[in-house]
């Protein structure tokens, strides 16, 4: 699902740069051999609190400016983001 997003937004909006994260580096560094679109790979795990550090240390760092934000993880909550916690409940 993350991957057709990925070419949608492609497609949709134009962008400087796709981030992608998931925990199988190998299926980001396939998807970003099919974009056109400049693509930082992430190979993060979000269940752990180290991922969460690499993560905020890149935004800190590069200081990206978020267009759209996807979240394929394929767990969800309903509720307004604003409602939600950062934590596993």
């Amino acid at each position: 699902m993350g991957k057709e997003f990925a070419r949608q937004i492609e497609k949709k909006y134009q962008v400087d740069e796709l981030w992608v994260i998931a925990r199988r580096k190998e299926r980001l560094e396939s998807l970003k051999e099919i974009l056109e679109t400049k693509v930082k790979v992430l190979a993060l795990d979000l269940t752990q609190k180290e991922s969460f550090e690499i993560l905020q240390e890149a935004l800190f760092k590069e200081k990206p400016r978020v267009k759209v934000l996807v979240n394929c993880s394929g767990y969800g909550k309903l509720d307004h983001y604003e409602n939600m916690s950062s934590g596993n409940n």
